[in-house]
């Protein structure tokens, strides 16, 4: 039923990590190796006697390399000691060029002025060997840490990724023999699966925030040194550059919100009841935390088919995650325990008979069902993200019919009215009949993520125009950038009005300004549903659609991030049109 798989993951990959982790490594050790030169050369020199010096000669090197210039401060001088004259080179501890603040053009400008006023300056000579000197011997914490950084972090990443590589060779071996072992059974090769005990990734989450975190700001500190001096001289256009800067302070924010969620819940594992999940049939078990959950929070359950569509080109690879399918449940509260420390969320899922078994190997495109578990609690909030095994078996079945009630106790019963509120849409009962409005700015989450992006895109259009680009790129780049602004404006400004009476479905929808009013007696209605089309990151966004006898589809509504809510909208239109039986007073969110 299920092919067997050789290897799991290609001794290729855990042989390519390996080598790309070697480099980050050597530039860490390189980095630290530097710093520690550094320190002892600074210690040294602390013991060398002071002399005067008079300078000779002062220049200040520019070194132009691709979009960066980085100075040198040089200078000749000369100084007496045991009554014997020498001429001395050395300016500073730094043997290199660079552009981290102004230290280079500070040291060179006080020599000029020193030669210029015909002044001496001190200058600092070893005992042992007066040959040896050096006129500025303080160490640069500045740049002392930004060699410790680039040790810290490359290194730290290199010794990382090595790490990883040898676990996931250890790995590669273990669901290699099991693999041979159960040949048809695939959701007996990772040990976690077969156990029934799937722990969260919230620790791996935490390890990741941090790992970009400090990889990206390593990487977007020295702009904090470079972008000042470029935006004083007029380069408005550097002002791009300090979008790094704050995508990092970003970055690090999600680092600290994850190791908070982390103390506060600890680890959170799920218990399956049936191993594995059941295409067409059940996926049930229960969640365990480490922390109690508020009793007034409610808990939300997202169970996601989720395909990464890895494409291969010459310039390298794109990763796409699309989301297959995906249910939703609303729980009032979790189990009742006696244990003060710990909660338990129970889970019961109807998995279609059509969907698509969990991937094992680590191909192009690779099957993941997702469960997430949410909860607002006060302060950080509840979350918890698991990959749970799901697989066609003997039991699989396209006649399997759930039973619905095993989760009626815990499910959460909204009146039709909150239900409404909670997805920001506007219901009201008027002589005229159900008037329903989905009002201006309701999507403005989407609305701002767009336009972010908007900004970003017409920013990097703009910096491609200012290095002089080839013309058809910036062309074709601006006439997304106005497919991008056109969906925002449908973001920003869509509206619909809908009022339903017993002459039917009257719909005023369309952009403010510019929206048309339908009307569709009941005999006029072929269906009324709720597609998806739209998907952020891995959630999908439902539209309500009217699709009438005759003529196109019309959006009723757009946008609703819950499919129960969706379907129970549809529902509640339904019964005032007279095509379901009565309209829903307590609707279970699931």
């Amino acid at each position: 039923m299920v092919k067997k798989t050789e290897k799991v993951v290609p001794r290729r990959a855990v042989g390519c990590l390996t080598v790309f982790a070697l480099p980050f490594l050597l530039v860490g050790i390189g980095a630290a190796g530097f710093a520690l030169w550094s320190v002892v050369d600074w210690i040294g020199v602390q013991r060398w006697r002071e002399v005067s010096a008079t300078v000779l000669e002062v220049h200040l090197d520019e070194h132009q390399d691709d979009d960066q210039v980085t100075f040198r401060a040089r200078a000749r001088y000369r100084y007496e000691y045991g009554g014997a004259q020498f001429t001395g080179s050395r300016v500073s501890l730094d043997r290199s060029a660079d552009n981290l603040g102004d230290y280079q053009e500070r040291v060179a400008t006080e020599l000029m002025q020193a030669q210029q006023q015909g002044r001496s300056v001190r200058c600092f000579i070893n005992p042992a060997a007066p040959g040896e000197s050096i006129l500025y011997r303080d160490l640069r914490v500045g740049k002392l840490g930004f060699l410790l950084l680039f040790a810290v972090v490359f290194g730290g990443s290199g010794a990382g990724l090595l790490w990883i590589a040898v676990k996931a060779s250890r790995w590669q071996m273990e669901v290699n023999q099991r693999s041979a072992a159960h040949p048809h059974e695939p959701w007996l090769w990772k040990e976690e699966w077969a156990s029934g005990q799937i722990p969260s990734q919230n620790h791996a989450s935490v390890f990741v925030a941090w790992f970009f975190g400090i990889f990206w700001n390593a990487i977007a500190a020295p702009l904090l040194f470079v972008l000042p001096r470029e935006i004083q001289d007029g380069n408005r256009l550097a002002t791009i550059g300090l979008i790094f800067p704050l995508v990092g302070l970003l970055i690090l924010s999600w680092a600290i919100i994850e190791t908070l969620r982390w103390f506060k819940y600890g680890e959170s594992t799920v218990q399956l009841a049936t191993i594995p999940g059941v295409i067409g049939g059940p996926l049930s078990g229960v969640v365990r935390t480490s922390a109690k959950l508020p009793s007034a929070s409610s808990v939300g359950l997202t169970l996601t088919c989720l395909r990464s569509e890895r494409t291969e080109t010459r310039k390298g690879s794109h990763q796409q995650d699309r989301v297959l399918w995906q249910t939703e449940q609303t729980l009032a509260h979790d189990l009742a325990t006696r244990d003060a420390d710990s909660a338990v969320i129970p889970f019961h899922f109807a998995i279609p008979f059509d969907a698509v078994s969990s991937s094992t190997e680590k191909d192009l495109e690779r099957v993941t069902w997702r469960l997430e578990i949410k909860a607002e609690t006060p302060g950080v909030d509840y979350y918890a993200c698991f990959d749970v095994p799901v697989f066609v078996t003997i039991d699989s079945s396209p006649e399997y019919e759930h039973d619905d009630t095993v989760m009626n106790p815990y499910l959460e019963h909204v009146d039709i009215d909150r239900l409404y509120a909670r997805a920001r849409v506007l219901r009201e009962e008027t002589p005229r009949g159900l008037v329903i409005e989905f009002p201006l700015l309701r999507s403005w989450g989407l609305a701002l993520s767009i336009t972010a992006f908007i900004v970003l895109w017409t920013g990097f259009i703009a910096l491609m125009v200012h290095l002089g680009a080839p013309f058809i790129f910036p062309v074709v780049f601006a006439a997304f950038d106005l497919l991008l602004i056109v969906v925002a404006f449908e973001f920003w400004l869509w509206t619909s009005h809908i009022t339903i009476d017993k002459s039917g479905l009257t719909a005023r929808v369309g952009l403010v300004g510019l929206a048309r009013e339908r009307h569709f007696a009941r005999d006029q209605i072929r269906a009324i549903t709720c597609p998806s089309e739209t998907q952020s990151g891995h959630k999908l966004f439902y539209d309500i659609k009217l699709e009438p006898t005759e003529g196109p589809a019309l959006s009723l509504g757009k946008n609703i991030g819950n499919l129960p809510t969706a379907e129970a909208m549809i529902e509640d239109m339904k019964a005032r049109l007279g095509i379901a039986d009565a309209a829903p007073e307590l609707v279970e969110t699931a």
